[in-house]
């Protein structure tokens, strides 16, 4: 019998696309699997939404009273399904937003069996443009120029350094490992982006390899985003990858990382001239508290997020922070 197989998403203010996401789940061959939903603190309608469906869709979901970033929440529904599950040998990460091929699991679990490999990535599309935009990456590269590594053609799976937050299989016992040693999974204090590169970098100093399933393929949507919620990717983005260079790179990669930092202050000052304010706000806000070591969530990030409900109009946005 094939091991059993959690399948763990978090969501934000997104009920409607977790639902969708929820339909495709039901098309999965794999025999033996189920599914979790935490809502983390969503401000509009996702839980009710959630709620209504979750019997039809045959879910377990969970909710917390606030946001508390991806990393946060999914650490608490990791912790929630390794204590009242017992029989549960991988967890599945899924985004709300992205598709998995009926097959995703089958093949996840194949490399993980066949490679001993407690963490097993899978070939992320770009739906709209059917473009592969992730099929794992190498460290340090990745916080230099956030490159994907090409998709070997007809291979079952490859070793890489990093693999794509998008879906990941984690293997029950790296799990207890992290919970045991660290307290957590992925680091609550980067609270939104980062957090697969630090736990896969803490993998690897454990002495276990990181493999992408080659045959394992998600679809991911790439929905418009508006000028505050690209402020807040900046933010986050740019304080996040400070941190994770102090944490993880040589003495010698971090002294080089400062000319990327200059690069994204260089970035904010043409986005200042073309007109923009919010976005160069971010990036300067990003690596000032990059710098100071402020972590968790942006003392900005509600503000930002209360003005992009009421403006969900990109062109709105634009104006309005003009003004």
């Amino acid at each position: 019998m094939l091991p059993k197989v959690t399948i763990a998403i978090v969501n934000w203010n997104s009920g409607r696309e977790t639902i969708e996401t929820l339909k495709v789940l039901q098309k999965l061959k794999y025999p033996n699997y189920q599914i979790v939903v935490i809502d983390n603190g969503s401000t509009d309608d996702s839980v009710a939404i959630l709620e209504a469906w979750k019997k039809l869709l045959s879910f377990h979901l969970m909710t917390l009273s606030k946001n508390i970033g991806y990393p946060g929440a999914i650490n608490v529904a990791i912790k929630h399904i390794i204590s009242q599950d017992l029989t549960t040998e991988y967890v599945f990460l899924l985004n709300p937003d992205a598709h998995p091929h009926q097959e995703v699991l089958n093949e996840c679990v194949k490399v993980a069996l066949a490679q001993n490999c407690p963490c097993v990535g899978t070939v992320v599309v770009e739906h709209e443009a059917g473009v592969r935009i992730a099929a794992g990456a190498k460290f340090p590269h990745l916080l230099f120029f956030s490159h994907s590594l090409p998709v070997k053609e007809g291979c079952d799976f490859w070793e890489v350094d990093i693999v794509h937050g998008a879906a990941i299989l984690l293997r029950r016992d790296v799990i207890e490992d992290s919970l045991n040693s660290r307290g957590y999974v992925f680091d609550p204090a980067l609270f939104l982006y980062g957090d697969e590169v630090e736990f896969c970098s803490w993998l690897r100093r454990r002495g276990h390899r990181i493999m992408v399933a080659g045959r394992a393929i998600v679809h991911h949507y790439k929905h418009n985003k508006s000028t505050l919620r690209k402020a807040l990717a900046y933010y986050y983005v740019i304080r996040n990858h400070i941190s994770l260079a102090r944490k993880l790179l040589p003495q010698r990669f971090y002294l080089m990382f400062h000319i990327w930092c200059i690069a994204r202050f260089i970035q904010a000052v043409l986005l200042f001239i073309k007109g923009q304010r919010i976005c160069p706000m971010a990036i300067f806000e990003g690596l000032i508290d990059g710098y100071r070591l402020k972590m968790g969530k942006w003392d900005k990030h509600e503000d930002l997020m209360k003005i992009a409900t009421c403006l969900p109009d990109q062109e709105n946005n634009r104006n309005c922070l003009r003004a």
